[in-house]
């Protein structure tokens, strides 16, 4: 009884003894990382984030990755054996950003110098401007000027997309802007003072083979009330649409005067049906073929 408990304290003193062996021959290195958000595997599993103290038993090496989205990982190999050099007891790791995680830049420029550069809907700039593209994300770039036809472009960093160093708009004249001028008449009343001794029916018929030499077809005609509106007519332009009509109306009987306005409106596309009332915006310009209408129509009632 007594050499069985003999022996069993001598091997309760081995164990010990050999466990304070192996403690001693392991290296310890104590790990923190920038960002302090990295992860941290060691020999491929990940032991954790930010800070890990690594052990490197005697004749062994062990490696360590530290990761983190945006950065470019880094690989450290910690050996504890001859030939070596020592690990150390504490080691920084701080990751250098990754470039393909950074902002994308375009330079654009236009012409005409004075269009306005947009940012996903938001004037920035005009002329030019340095467009920042988010990593993993999309931006949206117009370019616009009174006379021309807008663009848009999108420029997108994301998997398999790339946006270009610079860009270039030049933007295209506009032919509802050439085709037309501006007007303080459009879409304003303007009063018909009629010549003193004129009656309402000669008024009247004048008005009406005046307007019908511009206007092909009369919408309404009513001599009684003094009322006159033309149908929509209009142009189809590359990036626009235009229509305009002509109202005219009775306004006092003595002296006798009536009130012309000319209704001019744009869709800001193409192809848009006249009849398409609520794609239309008011339009301060005049198409160029009714210049000098209300000149003829002032000269015929006043003589």
């Amino acid at each position: 009884m007594i050499k069985r408990s003999f022996f069993k304290t001598i091997l309760i003193c081995l164990i010990l003894v050999s466990g304070q062996q192996m403690t001693t021959y392991a290296q310890k290195v104590n790990i923190t990382t920038a960002p302090a958000n990295a992860k941290i595997y060691v020999d491929g599993r990940l032991r954790g984030t930010g800070s890990f103290v690594v052990g490197v038993g005697k004749k062994n090496c062990v490696t360590v990755e530290v990761r983190a989205e945006g950065y470019m990982p880094e690989v450290r190999t910690y050996c504890n054996k001859k030939g070596y050099e020592d690990p150390p007891n504490a080691d920084y790791i701080q990751l250098k950003v990754d470039e393909a995680f950074l902002p994308s830049v375009v330079a654009v420029t236009s012409t005409p110098q004075t269009a306005k550069i947009y940012l996903n809907g938001v004037v920035m700039g005009t002329g030019a401007l340095q467009v920042s593209v988010p990593y993993n994300d999309c931006v949206t770039v117009e370019v616009k000027e009174e006379g021309f036809i807008p663009e848009i472009r999108d420029y997108c960093k994301k998997a398999g997309m790339a946006p270009p160093k610079s860009d270039y708009f030049k933007l295209q004249a506009d032919e509802s802007y050439t085709s037309s001028i501006q007007s303080d008449i459009a879409n304003n009343e303007i009063v018909l003072n009629i010549k003193p001794g004129r009656t309402k029916d000669e008024a009247w018929k004048i008005i009406v083979a005046t307007v019908l030499g511009k206007f092909d077809v009369l919408e309404m005609n009513d001599e009684k009330s003094g009322y006159l509106r033309t149908s929509w007519i209009g142009v189809t332009f590359k990036a626009n649409t235009v229509r305009m009509r002509v109202i005219i109306k009775l306004s006092t009987e003595d002296p006798l005067s009536y009130k012309i306005k000319f209704v001019s409106e744009y869709s800001g596309r193409a192809g848009t049906p006249f009849s398409a009332d609520e794609q239309f915006a008011p339009f301060g310009r005049m198409l160029k073929k009714y210049d000098g209408f209300l000149e003829e129509l002032t000269t015929k009632l006043k003589n």
